[in-house]
C-alpha cells in the first residue's frame, strides 16, 4: 500500500473510531474528549506534513505587480489513487430519454465529426475523468470541481494512446491525473506532465464548451448524454462543493504557489492559448457580449452570456468575419448573417455554415493564472 493510501486510511479510521465511541456514549468525560480531539488534530497535522511534496525544480516568476508568490508548487496527497473513480467504459442515453438533467444544469458539450456528447457536471463532480472515444477520436474529458476547470484533451501522445486515472492528489489545488502507461503525473489545467517519464510533455487541448443542458439539447437534439449508470453508487443530485463556491474572494482550499490580484481567485474565466500567447476573459463580468480579438496571430471571436462562453476562429472562407451584438442577436458585419451561440449561421447568406471551434479552458482565475502567470487579461 502506498504512503498516501496509509495516511488517508489512518485519518478516516481515527475519525470513525472517535465518532463511534461518542455515538455509543462510551466516552462520557468531556475533558477526555477535548484532550482526545487535540491529540487527533496534532496527529492529522503531522500526517498532512508527510502528505505534501514540494516541486523544487520549478521556478516561480512574477510577471506583473499584482502577482504574489506564496511558495513552491506542491503536490498534496489527499485521498487514495482512484478513490475518485474515473470512467473508462462510459454509458450513454439518448437526449429524449434523459430525466436526470434539467434545463439549467451545466454540461460539458463536445461535438467531434458530428458525434455530439453531453457530460453533466453533476456526474463529473464525482468522477472528474472520462476516458472516451468521440467521433473516432480517443479523448479524455476532465473536470476539476475545486477550480471548475472543464477541459477536453486528446489521449494520443507521440503516436501512442494513453488512459488516465486520478492520483487522488492535488497540484496547485487542481486535479492531478496520472497515465496508466507510464505512471507520469499530469496537471489538468495545463495538460502538462509534472513528474515521471513523460515530464515536460503536454497533451493536445481540443474544443469543448461548458453550457446549459437546454441550450446544448436545442442545438444537438440527437446528442448522447453520459448515463447515471456509472457502475458506482453516488448521490449525483448533491453537490459537495456548493459552500466552497460561495466566497469567490477566498483562496482555494489547498496551497497554491502564486496569486494574481487582477481578479478574485474564484472568478470564472475562459482562457485561450495560441502560439504560446495566453489570454483570459473574465466571463463573470461580461454578461452578453461579442469580443473580436487577435491572440497569438489568430483571429478569434468570443461569445459570452450569463457566465457562459464559446470561442471560435473568426476566419471563414479566407475572410476574417467581424461580429457585433444587436439586441442580443449575433450578427457578422461582413454579410449581415445571424449566428447562434454555438457558432452556427441561422439566417442570412451564410445560413447553415459554421465557425470552427477554438480550444479553450473554462476555469476559476486562480487555476488558470498559477499555470500561466504570463497570461494577458481582457479588459473592457
Amino acid at each position: 500500500m502506498e504512503n498516501s493510501e496509509i495516511f488517508s486510511s489512518l485519518k478516516v479510521f481515527i475519525l470513525f473510531k472517535l465518532y463511534k465511541q461518542l455515538k455509543m456514549k462510551k466516552i462520557k468525560n468531556s475533558s477526555f474528549v477535548i484532550i482526545l480531539i487535540i491529540i487527533i488534530i496534532v496527529i492529522l497535522f503531522f500526517i498532512n506534513q508527510n502528505n505534501e511534496k514540494q516541486i523544487e525544480d520549478t521556478e516561480i516568476i512574477k510577471y506583473n505587480e499584482n502577482q504574489v508568490i506564496l511558495g513552491k508548487p506542491r503536490i498534496i496527497l489527499d485521498v487514495p489513487k482512484d478513490a475518485i473513480p474515473p470512467l473508462d467504459s462510459p454509458k450513454y442515453v439518448k437526449a429524449s430519454e434523459v430525466d436526470f438533467v434539467v434545463g439549467g444544469d451545466l454540461v460539458i458539450g463536445v461535438n467531434i465529426n458530428n458525434d455530439a456528447r453531453a457530460y453533466p457536471i453533476k456526474i463529473l463532480n464525482w468522477h472528474e475523468i472520462v476516458n472516451d472515444i468521440i467521433g473516432g477520436q480517443e479523448v479524455v474529458v476532465t473536470y476539476c470541481p475545486l477550480c471548475k476547470s472543464a477541459i477536453l484533451f486528446s489521449r494520443i501522445l507521440d503516436g501512442k494512446t494513453l488512459s488516465f486515472g486520478n492520483t487522488g492528489s492535488l497540484y496547485e489545488s487542481t486535479l492531478l491525473m496520472y497515465d496508466r502507461e507510464t505512471e507520469s503525473f499530469w496537471g489538468q489545467i495545463g495538460g502538462r506532465a509534472i513528474e515521471g517519464e513523460l515530464k515536460g510533455k503536454r497533451l493536445e487541448m481540443l474544443p469543448s464548451t461548458t453550457t446549459r443542458w437546454k441550450d446544448w439539447r436545442k442545438m444537438y437534439p440527437d446528442t448522447l448524454v453520459l448515463s447515471l449508470d456509472t457502475g458506482y453508487t453516488r448521490n449525483y443530485d448533491s453537490n459537495p462543493y456548493l459552500t466552497y463556491y460561495l466566497d469567490k474572494d477566498s483562496l482555494p482550499r489547498f496551497p497554491i504557489s502564486l496569486i494574481d490580484k487582477r481578479l478574485p481567485p474564484k472568478e470564472l474565466i475562459i482562457g485561450v492559448i495560441f502560439n504560446d500567447v495566453k489570454k483570459a476573459y473574465p466571463i463573470d463580468k461580461l454578461g452578453w457580449k461579442v469580443i473580436n480579438d487577435h491572440v497569438g496571430n489568430e483571429d478569434i471571436v468570443v461569445f459570452t452570456r450569463s457566465k457562459l462562453t464559446s470561442v471560435f476562429f473568426a476566419e471563414f472562407d479566407d475572410e476574417v468575419l467581424e461580429f457585433e451584438l444587436v439586441d442580443k442577436t449575433i450578427i457578422d458585419k461582413n454579410t449581415k448573417s445571424e449566428w447562434n451561440f454555438f457558432g452556427q449561421a441561422i439566417n442570412g447568406s451564410l445560413k447553415g455554415k459554421s465557425l470552427k471551434p477554438a480550444p479553450s479552458i473554462y476555469a476559476f482565475w486562480f487555476g488558470w493564472v498559477v499555470e500561466y502567470p504570463d497570461t494577458e487579461l481582457y479588459i473592457e
